[in-house]
This record gives C-alpha cells, structure tokens and sequence, in this order.
C-alpha cells in the first residue's frame, strides 16, 4: 500500500530515503565499510587462507604417501611370510629326507655281515641295562660319521665285563 501512496506522491527513491533513515543507513559510511571488508578479505586471503591451503594439501600429501607405503609394507610383509612358509616346509622336508636317509643307512649297516655281532652287543647293553632298571643312553647316529653306530657299544661296557672287570 506505500508502494501505491510513493509511486503516486514521489517515488520510489523517496521511499527507500526514508526506510534507509529509519533504519539508520549512512550510504558513505556504507561504502567505507564495503572498501574495509574487501581489504581485509584480500589480505585474509593471502597470508591466512593460502598457507592453510598449502598446509593442507601437504598433510593431504603425507597421509597418501602412508597408506601407500602401508600397503607396500602388507604386500612385502606378505610375501616374506611366503617365502618363510617356503622355507620352513624345504626345511621339514629336508630333515625327514635326511631321517630317512640315516635310518637307511643304519639299516643297511645293520644288516652287513660284519656288523651284525656289534649291533647285537649294542642291543644286549642296552637290554642289560634297562633289565636292571637303569637305561643306558646313547646317543642317535651322526649322519657323517658311519663310525658313529658303534660308539654307544665300544664306549660302554656291558654288565657282565664290568662284573668280570671288577672281580679281577
């Protein structure tokens, strides 16, 4: 309705003169604020909001370069526990290789015509031993060494020497 009552007194720019002196709206003091904001604005933008920026996309830069190293390290850590699976199944199988290797050996050693007596002496030492309630150890062949088989044998003396032994 003051639209109608402006446009027929006036005008529109009396209207708008008396809203801006009801609200107290000063058009100079106006353009200064606008001048003082857009100066504040400039320098924000160029001494605060640029080294954020460049902070940020450093921190942004690092975090990228973590998770790529992170998953790097998943991938080698992967593959190293690879190669000790690898490794520890060579080792398993190398040792029972081994095993069976010696107890061929000492099969095959056994069963020679001449070593039949020692392993038959060494079998009675330890019988006699475990017969009086006390177990002779002996130690498990060297696969080096074939001589070995006949330590625990030559190194102990049977009951029955030891008993000859000690009445003499």
């Amino acid at each position: 309705m003051n639209l109608i009552i402006a446009a027929s007194s006036g005008g529109f720019s009396d209207i708008l003169r008396e809203t801006a002196d009801t609200f107290g709206w000063n058009w100079k003091l106006f353009i200064s604020q606008v001048a003082s904001f857009c100066i504040v604005a400039l320098l924000l933008r160029r001494f605060a909001y640029r080294p954020i920026l460049a902070v940020l996309e450093d921190r942004r830069r690092k975090i990228e370069e973590g998770q790529l190293n992170a998953e790097k390290i998943r991938k080698e850590l992967a593959e190293a526990e690879k190669r000790y699976q690898e490794i520890l199944a060579k080792g398993n199988a190398d040792a029972q290789r081994m095993i069976d290797e010696a107890r061929a050996s000492a099969a095959n050693h056994a069963e020679s015509p001449g070593n039949a007596s020692l392993s038959a002496a060494g079998g009675a030492v330890m019988g006699a031993g475990e017969r009086k309630g006390r177990a002779i150890p002996c130690s498990p062949p060297a696969p080096a060494s074939p001589s070995s088989t006949l330590s625990c044998a030559a190194i102990r003396p049977s009951p029955a020497r030891s008993a000859s032994a000690s009445s003499s």
